[in-house]
């Protein structure tokens, strides 16, 4: 009896895992496009990936992890280019380097925010301010400005989120 339950329970947890798997579509496609590139597959690869681009990130709404899900996409394109130099798309790094600001824009305004109401609500406070002096040293430059100011000739969707959470 003790064998038996060990074993559902273990089944119990190995549903879990899968059931958790099937309901992120964004990751199953991760590791679908992770697949197609280690079996040299970069026609399938690519169909799946501009369609997927186009279908969850141009035209989905928002959230939290927008960013970050993104990011994990192109860096899966970036590592199908490296072993396949001729499928090179024009500054890829370019734009993994600014979805990766985005994300930290956004990661660090979510944070910022939770300490703020973390502070007023316990009326509790640091230890240090490092989080705050990094916050100012960064969000407080001109220049960090003067980009954002460019974004706005781009997408005006990251514009957009950008400049909400900075």
């Amino acid at each position: 009896m003790k064998n038996i339950i060990y074993d559902i329970t273990k089944l119990a947890e190995r549903f879990l895992e899968v059931e958790k798997l099937n309901s992120d579509n964004n990751q199953r496609m991760i590791n679908l496009l992770e697949k197609l590139s280690e079996k040299h597959l970069s026609g399938v690869y690519l169909s799946k990936y501009n369609t997927h681009e186009k279908n969850y990130f141009i035209s989905s709404k928002f959230h939290d992890d927008f960013y970050q899900d993104y990011l994990a996409l192109k860096k899966s394109k970036s590592a199908l280019e490296a072993y396949n130099p001729r499928l090179r798309s024009k500054l890829l790094s370019k734009e993994i380097a600014e979805i990766m600001i985005f994300d930290f824009i956004v990661k660090s305004g979510n944070n910022f925010n939770n300490i703020y109401i973390e502070e007023s609500e316990y009326n509790e406070l640091p230890d240090n301010d490092f989080v705050k002096m990094f916050s100012k040293l960064i969000f407080n430059s001109n220049e960090f400005e003067k980009y954002l100011e460019t974004l706005s000739t781009g997408s005006v969707r990251h514009y957009k989120v950008a400049i909400v959470f900075f």
